[in-house]
């Protein structure tokens, strides 16, 4: 994620497939940005659910919130699903990368 130049030089020192560095890097941004959209309607769903109980509490109609939260539930699971599918694509993805080899290590060809 950080020196993705080094892991790819690395890549091409062990004769591996140098744009396999980039498909990581771009899935990696992928399941970031989509982990993120979950936390934030996780959030969102609490200030809902939050919002509900002051409501109930003061004996007030929570029924519009509910739905939301209801709604905000089905769209989460539906996010979560995205994010486990690319958090293990990205993962395997990542296991083909070798180690980084060592400056001392000679490279014949």
């Amino acid at each position: 994620k950080d020196t993705p130049d080094v892991v790819r030089e690395s890549e091409q020192k062990r004769y591996g497939e140098a744009g396999l560095v980039d498909r990581v890097v771009a899935k990696y941004a992928f399941w970031v940005e989509q982990k993120g959209k979950l936390d934030s309607m996780r959030k969102e769903k609490n200030d809902i659910n939050k919002e509900i109980g002051k409501k109930k509490k003061a004996k007030e109609n929570a029924d519009a919130e509910v739905a939301k939260s209801k709604a905000m539930t089905e769209a989460i699971k539906v996010i979560e699903a995205v994010v486990a599918t690319a958090e293990v694509d990205m993962k395997n993805e990542f296991n083909k990368i070798g180690n980084i080899v060592h400056e001392s290590v000679p490279v014949s060809d």
